[in-house]
């Protein structure tokens, strides 16, 4: 054959060949596609049962028989996916997982879910976004997922209706529209001017499911919600992984609620990171109170109490809130106070930076000392100069050890008197050996107390004469029942010491 000619032929099959090749690593896959694409979803649906949890239905029909079908879903912008199993349609649930009876295979199938949310572990808040899409898998290994989906998890005791702008969304029922858009337009100021200060961005949406009063709140919170029950009022609720807000819309602090809760969101975005800790209450309270566009004056005669009182908490190195309702609001007057000393002293670039090195993984002393040039104790000592109060002292790094307290020597024991052993049931042996007994030291007699009567107190009344003098606890509400409890107090402090002064945030006096 001439070369001329074999040259001719050999370009052509050598295209062949590549093509041939091509289409025999790529045929196996396009044929997959091909036998999974003759699985075909009928139609499904996600029903809310709140606040027991919510019911997926799914109906899919395929020329073989379909084995198994499961359902994905991120909730809210939670970092990790669920993905469950259906079974049969109308199959009992089993377990807390919600998970059903095993699908019996079929051409044609009706596969159920119902996903438990009525424990605290598995809690959702009602208005979360879920995102879900199937996956249907047949006999022979042809799989087929369907297009992803959004479902809203609502609090079915109600008829909802929304208002949006951009990428806030706020759900109310009745004829509250108005404050709704007051709600929103807090939320979407708030955004705007807090972000840029926390370092925050924000390209997922968030929602506000707002309940016109207490009692409607309170029915959607977790089960056995653990700050109720402090005598604290809880107006609100971030629910950052979910990007979330739950109001209470009925009181007179409903936008102030709002800026508060929605800055706990910002807080969140600009400082998340899956392999750090959380930040710290006191921190991530006194972020998000400064952010508050509606601040009040509470916290500041809270505050201005303590420092009357000797009573400033050493928030920088407590990991939770205090349990006392008095407390608490304290602890949240002080938390606002540092972060806005932080801001005033050393400007907003240096509070920018120090909420990125959290973010990075640094510990709460190195991204202080980082920022500010000093850890917890510097920081913390000097606000509390700036505040007039006493310094903080940590307490010491000696350990103490206990005192050694002798034991008894235990001898043996028998059911009946013999020398040298314990009688089962007296405690005593038959011969014990004499010890002398101690010569009694002399006690001193305790004076009574200014308001301790004069007759002799009786046996047993020496612990109650030397008990603190009844007093010590004036300052604070015998029953607590929250802010407005404290904020009574507080304002009398702030009257009798240093007067009601309004606060503007963030540049107010």
């Amino acid at each position: 054959m001439p070369k001329q000619l074999v040259r001719r032929l050999a370009i052509p099959f050598a295209l062949i060949l590549l093509v041939a090749g091509a289409f025999a690593l790529t045929g196996r896959s396009v044929l997959a596609q091909d036998a999974g694409s003759s699985i075909k979803l009928m139609e499904s649906s996600v029903t809310s049962e709140f606040p027991e949890g919510y019911r997926i239905k799914v109906a899919a029909e395929a020329e073989n028989e379909i084995k198994q079908i499961a359902v994905r879903m991120k909730i809210g912008q939670r970092t990790r996916e669920v993905y469950e199993y259906m079974g049969d349609e109308g199959g009992e649930a089993s377990g807390g997982r919600g998970r059903t009876l095993e699908l019996t295979p079929g051409k044609s199938v009706r596969a159920e879910l119902f996903r438990w949310t009525n424990s605290t572990s598995n809690y959702i808040p009602p208005g979360t976004i879920i995102t879900y899409n199937f996956d249907i898998e047949d006999m022979e290994g042809n799989q087929h997922k369907t297009e992803p989906e959004e479902f809203v998890y609502t609090d079915v005791r109600y008829e909802w209706k929304e208002v949006t702008d951009g990428l806030v969304t706020v759900a109310y029922h009745g004829p509250v529209e108005k404050r709704a858009r007051d709600v929103l337009d807090t939320a979407k100021r708030t955004i705007d001017l807090i972000s840029p200060i926390y370092g925050a961005v924000h390209e997922d949406p968030i929602r506000v499911s707002m309940y016109n009063n207490a009692a409607e709140l309170v029915d959607a919170y977790p089960p056995r919600y653990g700050a109720i029950g402090h005598g604290v009022i809880v107006d609100g609720q971030a629910h950052t992984q979910e990007g979330l807000v739950m109001i209470e819309a009925g009181g007179r602090d409903a936008l102030g609620t709002t800026s508060h809760e929605i800055t706990h969101i910002i807080i969140h975005r600009a400082t998340f990171n899956p392999r750090v800790q959380n930040m710290p209450s006191w921190l991530n309270e006194g972020l998000a109170e400064f952010g508050n566009l509606h601040a009040t004056i509470g916290y500041d005669l809270a505050l201005e109490f303590a420092v009357q009182n000797d009573r400033v908490l050493p928030i920088m190195f407590m990991r939770g809130q205090p349990s006392k309702g008095e407390d608490i609001i304290i602890f949240y007057g002080q938390a606002r106070s540092i972060v806005r000393w932080l801001f005033r002293t050393y400007g907003r670039d240096t509070l920018t930076e120090f909420l990125s090195y959290l973010r990075q993984g640094n510990s709460l002393d190195r991204a202080f000392t980082r920022a500010y040039g000093g850890d917890r104790i510097e920081i913390t000592n000097r606000w509390r100069e700036e505040i007039g109060t006493t310094l903080y002292e940590p307490p010491s790094d000696e350990i103490v050890k206990p005192t050694p307290v002798p034991q008894r020597t235990l001898g043996l024991y028998s059911l009946t008197p013999q020398a040298g052993v314990q009688t089962v049931g007296s405690g005593q042996a038959d011969e014990p050996t004499a010890t002398p007994e101690p010569t009694p030291t002399p006690q001193p007699t305790p004076e009574p107390l200014a308001l301790a009567p004069a007759s002799e107190p009786e046996k047993g009344d020496e612990e109650e004469e030397l008990a603190p003098a009844a007093g010590s606890g004036c300052f604070a509400p015998a029953q607590s029942s929250g802010v407005l409890d404290l904020t009574g107090v507080a304002v009398v402090a702030g009257l009798a010491f240093l007067g009601v002064r309004r606060r503007v945030w963030p540049f107010g006096p």
